[in-house]
C-alpha cells in the first residue's frame, strides 16, 4: 500500500498528495455522464510536476483539463485500492 498525505484539495475538481518520496498524485474528479460523477488518482510526471512548482494554479488547470478530456487520461488512472489516502 502507497500511503499519500493530502497537500491540497478544491472541492468537486481535485486532491493534491503526496507519497513518502514526493512523488505528487493528483486525485481528479470528473463526469462521464451528467448524473454521474467520478474521480480518478494519477501520479504526476515529472513534467506536471516541475510546471506545478512554476505555478501553483497549474494543477487547477490539470483538473480542468482531466474533467473536459478524461478519456485522454483514463490509462494513466491507478487503483485506488493501492492507496491509502491520509486526509491529515
Amino acid at each position: 500500500m502507497i500511503v499519500l498525505k493530502k497537500i491540497e484539495s478544491v472541492s468537486w475538481k481535485y486532491t493534491l498528495y503526496e507519497d513518502k518520496d514526493h512523488n505528487l498524485y493528483g486525485d481528479f474528479c470528473y463526469s462521464p455522464r451528467s448524473t454521474i460523477d467520478l474521480s480518478m488518482i494519477i501520479k504526476l510526471y515529472e513534467e506536471e510536476i516541475t510546471k506545478f512548482k512554476l505555478n501553483h494554479h497549474y494543477i487547477a488547470i490539470l483538473s480542468d483539463k482531466v474533467r473536459l478530456n478524461y478519456k485522454n487520461y483514463l490509462s494513466r488512472a491507478l487503483k485506488r485500492e493501492n492507496f491509502v489516502l491520509n486526509k491529515i
